[in-house]
């Protein structure tokens, strides 16, 4: 083993018990958090783009008459029951 490894192992034996799981479920958290970030960002920036694709694709008349034919076969399932 080389000596900075030796180091942590040692540093580890040194600290209190309760401390070795709240350091790994906080790098846990700051992998997560360095992994999701970009997609974050991305989520963020884009916001309002999304808002008007999803406005603009909701309100088509298609889209319209699908969600309705939906709505009513929801109703007749839960009139059944």
């Amino acid at each position: 083993m080389n000596k900075q490894l030796l180091r942590v192992f040692e540093f580890d034996k040194k600290r209190p018990h309760w401390l070795v799981y709240f350091s790994a479920d906080h790098a846990r958290h700051i992998t997560k958090l360095q992994l999701r970030q970009p997609t974050i960002d991305r989520l963020v920036n884009k916001r309002e783009d999304d808002i008007d694709h999803f406005v603009n694709f909701t309100t088509k008349d298609s889209i319209q008459k699908s969600l309705g034919m939906y709505l009513e076969a929801l109703k007749k399932k839960s009139a059944k029951k």
